[in-house]
């Protein structure tokens, strides 16, 4: 018996390709999809760069109040009497000029400390954008105060906002200004000072720290 093929018409009726709408659907899908997968990387490298900046901020601020804790803790009387000075900045109406006779001056050598210096802490405004840098300037010099900048010190820190000195005596009096000389030598009993940093966020809150420092020596 002799089989037989047949062939059916397999034909597509009907136009073949999309049309515009299918392509403008398939375009704006495509769209939402790599907006949201833009819209969470964007989000996520956001978070790391502000996480990278507040680590930067807070390893400055660790490394100034270590270094202004040693110092201030470090007061050192010339002939039997102290000296500090506190007076109105230059650079901004909430910052103070602090100076002062410590035994934690440095050596350039090693960094160590070795000797009785003249130790001024400074601000200065930062050359590009907002904001001051801390500086701290080291002085085999302690002869008496001298008005004017002091000699170019080391960065502290940077991206400061303002820097604000508070001193107390024995009996808890504040104080904006202090100076020893016109007190027969005394020192405060200890002195608060408040950091604000700039925040790189926008309408964001500065970082703010402050540390309050006793100071053993007595005038």
């Amino acid at each position: 018996m002799q089989s037989r093929l047949y062939f059916t018409d397999s034909k597509i009726k009907g136009d073949g390709g999309f049309t515009l709408v299918e392509v403008l659907v398939a375009i704006l899908i495509v769209s939402i999809v790599l907006s949201t997968i833009y819209a969470s990387y964007s989000g996520t490298f956001k978070i790391a760069k502000s996480s990278e900046y507040a680590e930067k901020v807070y390893n400055m601020m660790r490394i100034t109040a270590d270094r202004m804790i040693q110092d201030i803790e470090s007061l050192t009387p010339q002939k039997n009497s102290y000296e500090l000075l506190l007076s109105a900045s230059e650079v901004t109406s909430e910052s103070g000029q602090l100076e002062f006779i410590s035994s934690a001056g440095l050596s350039y050598t090693d960094g160590r400390s070795t000797a009785n210096a003249r130790i001024r802490y400074y601000l200065t405004k930062e050359s590009e954008g907002e904001g001051y840098s801390l500086w701290r300037s080291d002085s085999a010099s302690i002869n008496t105060f001298k008005e004017g900048r002091a000699p170019k010190g080391f960065l502290l820190c940077n991206r400061l906002k303002s820097i604000k000195y508070t001193m107390f005596d024995q009996s808890g009096m504040q104080y904006d200004t202090w100076s020893s000389v016109s007190r027969s030598g005394k020192v405060p009993a200890s002195v608060l000072i408040r950091f604000e940093f700039l925040n790189e966020n926008e309408n964001n809150e500065p970082y703010k720290f402050m540390t309050r420092i006793a100071i053993p020596a007595r005038g």
